[in-house]
C-alpha cells in the first residue's frame, strides 16, 4: 500500500512540475490563446446555425403544406364535377333522339308536306348541334385524363409526406446537435475562464 501511494505521489509532483517551468505570465498566454481560439469556433458554430435557420425558413415558406395540397385537390375535383355537369347539361339525351326519330316517322307517314319535312329537319339539326357527339365525348375523356395526369396521387402524397417526415427528424437531430455541441463549448468555455 505504501508503495502505491509513494507512486501516486510521485505522478501528481511529476503533473505539477511541469506547471512550474511556466511563469504566471506565460499560464495566462496559454489560456488566452486557447479562449481565442474556441471564440473563433464558436462564432463559425453561430454561423453556420444561421445558415441553418434560414435554410429552414426558405424550405418552409416554399413547399406546400398537406393542408395546401388536399385545399387544392378539393378545387380541382369541384371544378371538373362542375364542367362535367355542365357538359351533360348540353347534351341531348337518348330518349330525346328517339321521340324525333318518332315524329319525324310521323310525319312521314301522314305524309307532311316539304315544308313540314324541312322545319322537322331544322329542329333535328338544332337538337344534334346541341348533342355532344362520340368524338366530342372522347377529346371530353382526353382531356380529363391529360388533367387527371398531372394531379399527385394519394402514393405520391404519402411519399412526399414521408420525406417531409424524414428531413424534419434530420433537421431536428442537427438541431439538438448543434444545441449540445454550443453547450459542451460554453461549459468547456466557462471552465477555462473560472
Amino acid at each position: 500500500m505504501s508503495q502505491v501511494n509513494s507512486t501516486r505521489k510521485r505522478i501528481a509532483d511529476d503533473g505539477i512540475s511541469w506547471l512550474n517551468t511556466f511563469g504566471e505570465a506565460q499560464i495566462m498566454d496559454i489560456m488566452e490563446a486557447r479562449i481565442v481560439k474556441l471564440e473563433m469556433v464558436i462564432e463559425k458554430i453561430l454561423e453556420r446555425l444561421t445558415s441553418l435557420e434560414r435554410d429552414v425558413a426558405v424550405i418552409r415558406s416554399n413547399y406546400a403544406t398537406k393542408a395546401d395540397l388536399l385545399g387544392l385537390q378539393a378545387k380541382l375535383e369541384a371544378k371538373l364535377e362542375a364542367k362535367l355537369e355542365a357538359a351533360s347539361a348540353n347534351a341531348a339525351s337518348k330518349a330525346d333522339l328517339l321521340a324525333l326519330e318518332a315524329k319525324l316517322e310521323a310525319a312521314s307517314a301522314n305524309a307532311a308536306s316539304k315544308t313540314d319535312l324541312l322545319a322537322l329537319e331544322a329542329k333535328l339539326e338544332a337538337a344534334s348541334a346541341n348533342a355532344a357527339s362520340k368524338t366530342d365525348l372522347l377529346a371530353l375523356q382526353a382531356k380529363l385524363e391529360a388533367a387527371s395526369a398531372n394531379y399527385a396521387t394519394k402514393a405520391d402524397l404519402l411519399a412526399l409526406q414521408a420525406s417531409l417526415a424524414t428531413f424534419e427528424t434530420t433537421i431536428i437531430k442537427w438541431f439538438i446537435g448543434t444545441a449540445v455541441t454550443l453547450s459542451g463549448l460554453s461549459f468547456a468555455a466557462a471552465k477555462l475562464i473560472a
